[in-house]
């Protein structure tokens, strides 16, 4: 739990010293509500297509809790394919409330995460809360695909100004063997995205 705090406290300091930027949100939900092992990691990494943004993102998540697991996020956004180049930093934290294996209809977890663009010149912050639910559909004995949707609020910085903004991203994730698995996903947001995205278990 110290180290979770001193990551947190590490990016709440860069964000607020050095943030700057791109007025949208770049953290991609990339899995199912079901949260990670206590003990147990992923790697990720996936790339974004926006209106006027390309990202390249990768990040760490572990389980720190029964029910709870936290990511920290780092890559790139290509503002305007070529324009100005900015670095994404960000993290999450969730908390899992309802699962299917002990007979819940859906996983559903909720969780807050903070994000800023560093390096494109205007100040962009991002703090929010998120809801997200999934439920499987059995593919073979072996493999399930996964849909989920995610319903994120969240106060934004940019620019000087304030505002209250409502995203909602919508996707599908499915195993390729015991270690890795991938994902597709739409962002409806301030910025119109597709994502794809890879995860590694470690």
């Amino acid at each position: 739990m110290r180290h979770i705090k001193i990551i947190s406290f590490l990016a709440l300091t860069l964000t607020l010293v050095f943030c700057t930027g791109v007025s949208a949100q770049f953290t991609a939900q990339i899995n199912p509500a079901e949260t990670v092992l206590k003990g147990t990691s992923h790697a990720f990494a996936n790339v974004g297509l926006y209106d006027d943004v390309t990202t390249l993102i990768g990040g760490f998540r572990h389980g720190i809790g029964g029910y709870t697991d936290a990511a920290v996020r780092f890559g790139f956004a290509d503002v305007d394919r070529g324009g100005d180049n900015g670095f994404i930093l960000g993290g999450d934290l969730r908390y899992q409330v309802m699962e299917m294996r002990i007979k819940d209809p859906v996983d559903l977890s909720v969780g807050g995460l903070v994000e800023t663009v560093l390096g494109t010149g205007v100040g962009n912050v991002s703090l929010g809360g998120f809801v997200v639910g999934s439920r499987n559909i059995v593919l073979t004995d072996s493999q399930d695909l996964w849909p989920y949707g995610r319903l994120i609020m969240r106060w934004d910085h940019f620019d000087s100004t304030d505002e209250f903004n409502i995203g909602f991203s919508a996707g599908a994730y499915m195993d390729l063997n015991e270690s890795t698995g991938v994902s597709a996903e739409f962002q409806f947001d301030d910025q119109f995205g597709f994502i794809l995205s890879a995860v590694f278990d470690l």
